[in-house]
């Protein structure tokens, strides 16, 4: 399954927990994806593993001010969960 070209490289992976209820046999996935649109999410599986892609776009330019600090990520991700 491509999701992201294989010529361009993910810009970042988002973190995720994995739940197990094995009373309920069921795995539950939480992503942190804040600000990536819903239309630009995807997911699939490739072989054994559940692949989550998307895109999280830069919010428009701020015109007065700088930054102090800038840690969020912003363009393609992909994450594969095993």
């Amino acid at each position: 399954m491509e999701f992201v070209a294989r010529t361009r490289l993910a810009a970042f992976a988002p973190n995720a927990d994995v739940l197990v209820d094995g009373e309920q046999q069921a795995i539950t996935v939480v992503i942190e994806v804040a600000g990536a649109e819903a239309e630009s999410l995807r997911f699939g599986f490739d072989g054994r593993s559940l692949v989550i892609a998307g895109r999280r776009r830069k919010p428009r330019q701020i015109r007065q001010g700088s930054f102090l600090q800038k840690e969020i990520a912003y363009g393609d991700f992909v994450k594969r969960i095993r």
